[in-house]
């Protein structure tokens, strides 16, 4: 049986996705872990390289501590985390990839950093509500065992 390693910089990195406009990236883990469905089927659905959600898959797997926590940790937060909305867009910017911040108006180059660093209170405050999901949910799980 493997440990959860750090499940709450697992809220924070799928916080940090949301956050900084990514949400489809939320979506994807969700139909990977909790669905089953194929890298190869979400990369036509979503656009999204089937070898870019293997690596967000395996971030989350090394965070959380296997499979099944990553399924689990995901079905309590979905729902939290699609409900946030994104404080970072893109913006046009003659060609260049740009990003505009509406919580301090600035524009970035990496906006899930941006969020990670500027913007740590709100980013604290969306992981512990998803987090308090994730453990009453991990509580009714264990009720349910018994």
């Amino acid at each position: 049986m493997h440990v959860l390693t750090d499940p709450r910089g697992a809220v924070r990195y799928l916080v940090c996705k949301t956050l900084g406009g990514r949400s489809e990236v939320v979506e994807v883990l969700f139909r990977y872990f909790v669905l089953n469905e194929s890298p190869g089927d979400l990369e036509h659905r979503y656009g999204v390289g089937r070898f870019k959600i293997r690596g967000y898959a395996q971030r989350l797997v090394e965070k959380v501590g296997s499979h099944r926590a990553a399924a689990r940790l995901l079905l309590a937060c979905y729902g939290e985390l699609l409900s946030v909305k994104p404080v970072v867009h893109p913006a046009n910017n003659g060609g260049s990839v740009v990003y505009y911040c509406s919580a301090c108006g600035k524009l970035v180059a990496k906006p899930e950093e941006h969020v990670r660093k500027s913007h740590r209170g709100t980013v604290e405050v969306v992981v512990e509500r998803c987090w308090r999901r994730f453990v009453g949910e991990v509580r009714r799980w264990g009720a349910e065992r018994r």
